[in-house]
Formats: C-alpha cells, structure tokens, sequence
C-alpha cells in the first residue's frame, strides 16, 4: 500500500545507521554491504548521504560521494578518504522501500544532490545501474557511458551494472 504522509530528505544521522542497514538488506539481498561501509561513506560526504522520511520513520535512503569519471568503485569496501582528483558526484545507492515508490522523491532528490556536487565543485552524476534499472535511470535522464574493459570488470562485482551518467539539474 501506498505511503500518503509528507515525505523530506534530510542528512543523515548516525542514529540512522541500523534503519540504512535493514532497508539495504531487504532490497538489496544479492548486494550485502557492511554497515561500517555506509558508515564511512556518510562520514565522508555527510552532505550528499540522505534519507527519505515522514517525521518519524525513515522510508529509503542515498549515498552518494565525490568519486572519479569512468570508475566504478567496488562494493563493501572501505576507501579512507575520497580521491584526490574525485570530479563527479557518484550514487552509489538510491534505495526507496515500495511503499513511497512513485511520488517524486528521485526528482528531488537529483535537485538536492545537484546542489550539493556544485557546491563541492564536482562537474556531473555518475552511477552502477542495477537489478536491470537502466530504464528507471533513463527517465531522469542518465544515459549509458562508454565502458572499457577496466569499467566493465568492475561492473561484474555489482552484478551486470549498467555505467550511466548525466549532468546536474540547473541551478
């Protein structure tokens, strides 16, 4: 059943950690990630890691983070700190339980991280489409990139990703 409350993104908050943690679980089976994982991805980019929530329960969330073009980061790994030449806002998950689907929350989304990848001087979205969601992707308009071999290899570890990318909503 649809969800009907009022929905906002928000930075997220380590008190969020366990709510990100089961979300993931129960929509990303095939793609376990540790909670350590979030946790440095988050405190890397505090202002482009986000969650979906009415008030009181938090329904989805993004992590997202400065990285570098035509490179897929692997999966469940620790990185340290973001790269030097990082240039792009990569999204590394956009994870929405069912009952909010459809109510314009990815929209939003982009705009708010559009907004935040300029003010960290980062030049577009890069992302791993996933779970055959290239056309979900296609609609707020990423388009499939070029893949080398070194990018496709990379793409295996996320399950036959798509490598899409598009640039930020205007300011």
């Amino acid at each position: 059943m649809p969800f009907k409350g009022q929905l906002r993104w928000r930075k997220i908050a380590d008190r969020d950690l366990p709510e990100i943690d089961r979300i993931a679980k129960i929509i990303h089976p095939d793609l376990p990630e540790h909670i350590k994982t979030f946790a440095e991805k988050i405190n890397l980019s505090p202002s482009t890691c986000l969650v979906v929530c009415d008030g009181t329960h938090i329904r989805g969330y993004a992590i997202a983070y400065p990285w570098r073009m035509n490179d897929m980061p692997p999966l469940d790994t620790l990185f340290g700190s973001i790269p030097a030449d990082a240039s792009i806002l990569y999204i590394h998950d956009v994870t929405l339980l069912p009952s909010v689907r459809g109510q314009g929350l990815v929209a939003e989304l982009l705009k708010i991280l559009s907004e935040a990848g300029r003010e960290l001087a980062l030049t577009r979205f890069t992302l791993a489409a996933v779970y055959g969601s290239e056309e979900a992707w296609s609609r707020y308009g990423f388009r499939r990139a070029p893949m080398d071999e070194r990018l496709m290899a990379q793409a295996a570890g996320y399950g036959a990703a798509v490598y899409m990318t598009r640039d930020f909503e205007p300011a």
